[in-house]
């Protein structure tokens, strides 16, 4: 039987490495407006986030650049607005720039698993980077479109720095 001490062993410098305190999102991410904003990116799910900003750090070590988030989380009434102004246009579903725009209700946004990232059009080392952290491309259709897949693959485990931001450290 296990001493039920053991679960206290004190935390020595080599343990130290797997409780990294993520970083401030500005440090590693550019954001935009409305959907783009630091306060939608902080309403994706946790784990979403320190995926997000372990990729992003990665880019910045790599290009010296930060990642642009154009779009996040969306609400529903975030995605009608959206999905409306492409029917106005007269290009249902397709955004001003080609994107696709899903009705509402019907789009990852809502569901806080995906994200556009600006690079994913014509940056394939943001694309390269991003997929490696468990973000999947949209492609052609949707190039700055990632969405993201909890069980994924990832290099690292997220789970220390999801918990210091849960208890506020």
């Amino acid at each position: 039987m296990a001493d039920p001490i053991d679960q206290f062993k004190a935390v020595t410098f080599d343990d130290i490495d797997q409780f990294k305190v993520a970083p401030d999102p500005r440090q590693v991410l550019k954001f935009g407006k409305n959907t783009g904003s630091q306060a939608h990116f902080e309403s994706l799910p946790l784990d979403m986030q320190d995926r997000m900003l372990a990729a992003a750090e990665a880019y910045n070590a790599k290009t010296g650049k930060q990642l642009q988030v154009n779009s996040s989380f969306r609400s529903y009434d975030d995605q009608k607005r959206l999905h409306d102004e492409t029917v106005a246009a007269g290009r249902p579903g397709v955004g001003p720039n080609g994107q696709q725009v899903a009705p509402p209700g019907k789009s990852k946004h809502g569901t806080g698993y995906a994200i556009d990232i600006q690079q994913g059009i014509d940056d394939p080392e943001a694309r390269a980077i991003l997929q490696q952290y468990g973000f999947q491309h949209g492609g052609k259709g949707d190039a700055m479109h990632f969405g993201y897949d909890p069980k994924s693959a990832y290099p690292q485990a997220p789970q220390a720095r999801s918990e210091e931001r849960r208890v506020g450290k």
